[in-house]
């Protein structure tokens, strides 16, 4: 064997650069087997299943990022042109974004889903207040996706964040009975004052049954069947009297 040969064949650079990814690969490979042995026997004793699925959400994303570092060391070790270099430490942070911009949708709904059926831990996010809430995670995932893409290509991220609170600002102006309505409307799905079925006597003299608590108002029905649609807002700020709730439910005919 000619180890002079193999010593010059092993400090090309483009060999080098090819260690750099195939070590890469490799120590991915094997940490993620450690992170399937060791959790799967660390979590087995949890009375839960959510920590095995926030592993298995986590182990493809945290893989392919190590392969994507390993990646673009062996371009950097090359010295390509500005370009080249920008070009490919675009496209390499770009994947790495997208790919822990889907972990985070998964997260989001996994946390989201296990509070829902756990009321006891967190009881504003339930079966009607869930879609909400998920909206606002996933947009929050969206958001954060939209901000490291920016950075990952050079953008100026100051600009479009002003014009972004801006906008934001005049959204909320124009649209805050609308806001006011949903977020009183999930204050009152999380706190209960009331439910379906109680009767309510509202400090304006209405009085009906409750059919309907929405995220943008509540409805009445009335003893002469006329239906009385009554914005959250107003219903989280008003003062009420539920003639069905105390120990003992009640209610008073008139």
């Amino acid at each position: 064997m000619d180890w002079t040969n193999i010593s010059q064949w092993l400090t090309h650079p483009v060999i080098q650069a090819l260690l750099f990814v195939v070590g890469a690969a490799g120590f991915a490979w094997i940490l993620d087997l450690l992170i399937k042995n060791l959790g799967s026997k660390v979590f087995a004793r949890t009375k839960t299943d959510l920590d095995n699925k926030i592993i298995e959400s986590l182990r493809k994303p945290i893989k392919r990022s190590i392969l994507i570092e390993g990646i673009w060391q062996g371009i950097v070790h090359l010295d390509p042109p500005d370009t080249v270099r920008f070009i490919a430490g675009g496209i390499l942070a770009s994947w790495a974004v997208l790919l822990w911009t889907s972990a985070g949708f998964k997260l989001v709904g996994m946390a989201l889903s296990y509070l829902s059926s756990h009321q006891d831990l967190f009881s504003a996010v339930n079966t009607r207040t869930l879609p909400v809430f998920e909206m606002l995670g996933k947009g929050m995932v969206v958001a954060a996706c939209i901000y490291f893409l920016m950075i990952s290509w050079d953008f100026d991220v100051t600009g479009w964040l002003a014009s972004a609170g801006i906008v934001g600002v005049a959204v909320g102006f124009g649209a805050k009975d609308t806001m006011s309505n949903l977020f009183a409307g999930v204050s009152i799905l999380a706190d209960a004052p009331y439910k379906l079925g109680d009767f309510l006597r509202m400090d304006t003299g209405e009085r009906g049954r409750v059919t309907e608590i929405g995220l943008r108002s509540t409805r009445l029905l009335t003893a002469d069947e006329f239906e009385i649609i009554i914005p959250n807002a107003h219903m989280a700020n008003a003062k009420i009297i539920n003639e069905s709730g105390g120990p003992q439910e009640t209610e008073r005919c008139s």
